[in-house]
């Protein structure tokens, strides 16, 4: 096998650029080393990934260096149910009282920016090298010329499949839309099988998973100025879903965190996820997890986009500013990007970070099929730009 590099991992975001160390910190306003000289200081960030597989770990190490380097520093890193991030937000923004740590999926970045809830970056990465070995679909950071978040991951969707599941129905692993939505209902068995999975509830992942096969039938939900979601290949990936979800073969209101566990669990067959569904694979009970494999989607067309990133509320004190901005660079390390790559299992954004095939491959033996997506000529940048601030 090829050496598994980053080159191979970000050829489509970006290559390889040399690996640098950060060039240069901003400058520490006075006033916040007063502050960390003398005062206690607790800045919350609340994330959908708080107890993810992979990133959490990954989150919660940078966390613990963070404070170690900044002892008069707590980070109070709390568990937010990713539909509920926008509401909450919003809500607590207009309170004047947001968490100093934003971290949120790229889905809410520009209309969080366009109602002036984010600080500017620019000035920030300025002094850093940051931009210079990033993707380049940081760009989608931009709000009118300006970035107001760090892209933290980009990626490509494959499909998680039961392997047992499928040889002991006599199926064979779908590589189209008719064969999946065949098999999906031949692997559902009574109440505890389910033959595909995805989440009926209203929200953001709602409409992810309409949109994996929106994309996948050659469509989209906006053209760059307009909705489209009544072309014929839309709505062919609407009733294909639509098809699936009234022939039962997928439990329904659930959100993702429990159809992830009934995959785990042995009762789910197929699933479609991003590379950080490998931290799932990961952690099924040993009687699960060597049957959980991935590949392709059964689709022309791949699903994938930038997924969350990293931002600063404008309205918190510089010196929280400058706090927040130190804790979002650490995070952008070449150490720490290497670390995302192998703890979490997905491409980093941070272009040139190499990671020695044998180590990459014993945490994420089935990374193949998330490179292969992501470096796929028919992925998809599903995210409806012209409907963002609508």
């Amino acid at each position: 096998m090829a050496r598994i590099t980053r080159r191979n991992l970000l050829r489509t975001t970006g290559g390889a650029g040399a690996v640098a160390a950060l060039a240069g910190a901003p400058a520490v306003l006075t006033k916040t080393r007063r502050v960390r000289a003398q005062d206690k200081v607790t800045l919350r960030f609340p994330s959908w990934q708080q107890d993810e597989p992979g990133s959490s770990d990954w989150f919660k190490a940078r966390i613990a260096d963070f404070e170690t380097s900044h002892p008069n520093v707590t980070i109070d890193f709390t568990k937010i149910p990713v539909g509920d991030v926008a509401d909450k937000l919003t809500t607590q923004f207009a309170a004047g009282d947001p968490p100093q740590i934003l971290h949120i999926p790229y889905l809410n970045l520009l209309p969080f920016a366009a109602q002036g809830f984010l600080e500017p970056l620019d000035s920030y990465f300025e002094q850093t090298d940051i931009l210079q070995n990033w993707t380049p679909l940081q760009s989608g950071c931009e709000w009118e010329g300006v970035n107001y978040a760090l892209l933290l991951l980009a990626y490509g969707y494959s499909m998680i499949y039961n392997e047992q599941l499928l040889n002991d129905a006599g199926v064979a692993v779908p590589t189209t839309a008719d064969e999946l939505i065949a098999a999906a209902k031949t692997l559902t068995t009574g109440p505890d099988q389910f033959g595909y999975g995805t989440t009926t509830v209203p929200g953001s992942n709602l409409f992810t998973h309409v949109s994996v096969w929106i994309v996948g039938a050659g469509g989209h939900v906006t053209t760059d100025d307009a909705p489209s979601i009544n072309t014929p290949e839309a709505v062919e990936g609407v009733s294909n879903w639509v098809e699936l979800v009234k022939a039962g073969v997928t439990p329904t209101s659930m959100e993702t965190g429990p159809l992830r566990q009934l995959l785990q669990q042995g009762k789910l067959a197929m699933w479609f996820d991003g590379p950080w569904g490998q931290g799932f694979m990961n952690s099924a009970p040993e009687e699960v997890k060597p049957h959980l494999k991935a590949t392709q989607l059964p689709f022309p067309h791949i699903f994938g986009g930038s997924s969350n990133v990293m931002a600063i509320p404008k309205d918190i004190s510089d010196d929280e500013k400058q706090l927040v901005w130190e804790f979002i660079q650490s995070l952008a390390t070449p150490e720490a990007q290497a670390e995302y790559n192998v703890m979490y299992c997905t491409p980093t954004a941070r272009t040139g970070v190499e990671v020695p095939e044998d180590e990459l491959l014993a945490s994420c033996p089935a990374i193949n099929s998330w490179i292969e997506a992501l470096n796929s000529p028919n992925l998809v940048d599903y995210f409806p730009k012209a409907l963002a601030t609508k």
